[in-house]
């Protein structure tokens, strides 16, 4: 993620309020925001599973719904969280 910019600030600030980052220095946030990538989506779009299963992802701005399928020998149910 490019510093110096609106969008970094503000991930940086959540970052920092996060329970899971809140007590890492500035240092070791702002390394994982070197790392980082800006994603968008558009509302009601489906992100396909297997990214979740590969990368982590930080929310900053709007909401996630997510839900798991659990598949068996007589077909697919989907849980709500």
């Amino acid at each position: 993620m490019e510093q110096h910019t609106p969008q970094y600030e503000e991930a940086y600030g959540t970052l920092k309020e996060a329970l899971l980052f809140k007590d890492l220095d500035d240092d070791t946030i702002k390394g994982i925001l070197d790392e980082c990538k800006e994603v968008h989506w558009k509302r009601g779009e489906t992100i396909d599973p297997e990214i979740g299963m590969r990368e982590m992802y930080v929310i900053i701005k709007g909401r996630l719904k997510i839900t798991r399928s659990i598949r068996r020998a007589v077909g697919v149910w989907r849980f709500f969280c």
